[in-house]
């Protein structure tokens, strides 16, 4: 079942709206939003249904990380825990916290170093 070009733009402002008032919130609370796009191993590299999350993301203010290439130079079979299960494995989730870590400490003003 295809998504109709009318679902997508209800998506999108659904999207729009929820990542807006995500961000002002966090923001309200004295943190930095961030977005970061994890895909599940199994997942291509692009995003499905032509919608750019990371770009509804940034507009309405939070700090993202594009992480689609995570998995490049891993066999799929080691980054999830089966053929039945595709949710990532021990190993997979290294792998994720890892780069989210470098990712994230690569933000300006993500973490306090001062007390």
């Amino acid at each position: 079942i295809g998504v109709s070009n009318f679902t997508v733009k209800h998506l999108e402002e659904l999207l729009r709206s929820s990542f807006t008032i995500i961000a002002k919130a966090t923001r309200g609370m004295g943190a930095s939003p961030v977005f970061a796009l994890v895909p599940m191993p199994y997942e291509e590299l692009t995003y499905p249904r032509g919608i750019d999350v990371l770009v509804l993301a940034h507009e309405a203010g939070f700090l993202t990380i594009d992480m689609r290439d995570l998995y490049q130079g891993h066999a799929r079979d080691e980054l999830m825990l089966s053929d039945a299960d595709h949710h990532p494995s021990a190993f997979g989730h290294r792998v994720i916290a890892d780069r989210l870590y470098t990712e994230l400490i690569s933000l300006p003003g993500i973490f306090v170093t001062d007390p």
